[in-house]
């Protein structure tokens, strides 16, 4: 079960491809994102660092996406 994020919005989204979906999707969608999200900020907070700053902002994150992926 997930942490952070509610699973309704990932059941929403997952019915919304117009296919099944197994009613255990959500959660693990839910679990996927909720790690991506804590790899993103570690990658996140690094970028800022570099730029001497203790505080992630929006640039940091993209960033960091860029750098991820």
């Amino acid at each position: 079960m997930p942490e952070v994020f509610a699973t309704a919005p990932f059941k929403k989204l997952l019915k919304g491809t117009g296919n099944r979906v197994g009613n255990d999707a959500a959660d693990a969608l839910a679990e996927v994102t909720e790690e991506i999200g804590y790899l993103v900020i570690e990658e996140a907070l690094v970028v800022a660092s570099e730029k001497k700053r203790k505080t992630i902002r929006k640039d940091d994150i993209v960033e960091a996406k860029r750098r991820l992926w």
